[in-house]
């Protein structure tokens, strides 16, 4: 099974999404994306020539969006199914989103997916933001209410923007669970030549985790499609 994860970053890169998401659709991949605009998805669906599931995390009424904002799932898989679960606030509550409040709740798209006699459980989320990648309660009550969810399914494949760096208390946490399958070398997710911040960010916030039945046999790192690279995940 291939799986495909990363931070769309809203428009801003939508030609190079189109033709990137395309492309892993082609052989097969289960893409799995983050900040979504709700009104994007009809002509996602329809340039990458596959079905996609949408659930909102807020309601962005920064200047230039005023839309739902939220994770997705595409694929061109046909024996699939789909649960929707809010893990932090309330499925019928919509936070407000502008330039100055990240407000977001936190919920997740899983995916059950069969392939090859195997069944696959693939869980997308855009973790809560907090400032400077600094952990608060708010995102230590929905780490553990996030696992709490996952602990329910007897295996699965958890991935999406964290919001929490790697080697402080929110994504280690997490890897105390589930293995954290980013190599060790790696520095930073963030795509640094288009992230929208002045100076370079070394922060490794996207992953792929796994449970004990899932093993990853190749990981690879993709520029130059986002403000946040791509990851590539053959799993089997």
């Amino acid at each position: 099974m291939k799986v495909v994860t990363y931070n769309i970053e809203r428009k801003k890169h939508l030609a190079r999404a189109v033709d990137f998401i395309r492309a892993q659709l082609d052989v097969g991949a289960v893409v799995c994306l983050q900040e979504v605009l709700e009104g994007m998805m009809p002509e996602l669906q329809r340039e990458v020539d596959a079905r996609g599931v949408f659930l909102a995390t807020c309601n962005n009424i920064s200047v230039g969006i005023e839309d739902k904002q939220g994770i997705a799932i595409f694929t061109r898989h046909e024996d699939i199914a789909y649960e929707e679960i809010c893990y932090l606030g309330d499925m019928a509550e919509l936070p407000i989103q502008h330039e100055k409040d990240f407000a977001m709740r936190g919920v997740m798209i899983v995916a059950t997916v069969k392939e090859g006699g195997k069944v696959y459980r693939i869980a997308n989320t855009h973790f809560i933001w907090s400032p400077d990648g600094q952990a608060d309660d708010r995102q230590r009550e929905g780490v553990k209410n996030m696992l709490k969810a996952c602990a329910h399914y007897r295996e699965i494949i958890l991935v999406g923007d964290f919001n929490a760096p790697r080697g402080r208390e929110i994504y280690d946490y997490i890897a105390s669970v589930y293995r954290d399958n980013m190599p060790i070398e790696l520095k930073t997710t963030i795509d640094n030549d288009l992230h929208r911040c002045e100076h370079e960010l070394h922060l490794v916030v996207d992953s792929i985790f796994t449970s004990s039945g899932y093993e990853v046999l190749e990981i690879d790192i993709v520029s130059g499609v986002s403000d946040h690279f791509a990851i590539l995940a053959k799993i089997t």
